[in-house]
């Protein structure tokens, strides 16, 4: 990619975060290389989304195949590819989880389950975890702990308590009447790999 293209980027790309001065043109597994033939170790993956790895030739050969047959099938019908993911998938679940809603990302997975929870429990409240991420939009912006997203974007649609990471007692005081969920990472990834204490899921889930 030359210098202007680069430049059009900048001037007409939303600028939603700050960038390295690195062209990553392609990648392999778990490299990627820049326009000067740079290779790097990609510590990054796309916010996770590229965790098994770029190109890992499974997967392309998977995607290749399903493109050839046809590229996406609306839930107004039926699909065995669909069919046969929901039926692997639910193997590795809990026996009471009784349905699979499918979504794009994390931050439309976490509006469903806040939306479900509201509609099951009829309350209005939230606990969430001081320094946690679940998304940027809305919804999932309430419950995201880290103050420096929310601020630009009060007042948010739902009425959250923040409790300190792993502090069982803090979380007893902060449940009430009118909770209806508490939302938490079992490891918080942006807010520093920490992993939740085992007491402190157990307690949740009473």
């Amino acid at each position: 990619m030359s210098n202007d293209l680069l430049r059009f980027e900048d001037e007409y790309l939303a600028r939603y975060y700050s960038k390295k001065p690195i062209n990553i043109v392609r990648g392999y597994m778990q490299y990627v290389w820049d326009s000067g033939n740079n290779k790097y170790l990609d510590m990054h993956t796309g916010f996770g989304v590229a965790f098994l790895g770029h190109r890992n030739p499974r997967i392309v050969n998977a995607i290749k195949e399903q493109l050839d047959k046809i590229i996406t099938v609306p839930l107004t019908f039926y699909n065995d590819v669909r069919a046969e993911f929901i039926r692997e998938f639910m193997r590795v679940v809990p026996n009471s989880f009784g349905k699979v809603f499918l979504q794009n990302s994390g931050t439309e997975a976490v509006e469903v389950a806040l939306k479900i929870a509201r509609k099951i429990s009829g309350k209005a409240e939230f606990l969430a975890f001081m320094n946690s991420f679940h998304g940027r939009t809305m919804g999932s912006l309430s419950v995201t702990g880290n103050e420096k997203y929310r601020k630009a974007f009060e007042p948010l649609p739902y009425k959250v308590r923040f409790a300190p990471f792993n502090a069982v007692d803090q979380v007893d005081k902060l449940v009430t009447e009118d909770l209806a969920a508490a939302i938490v990472e079992p490891i918080q990834g942006e807010g520093g790999v920490n992993p939740a204490k085992q007491n402190s899921l157990g307690r949740l889930g009473r």
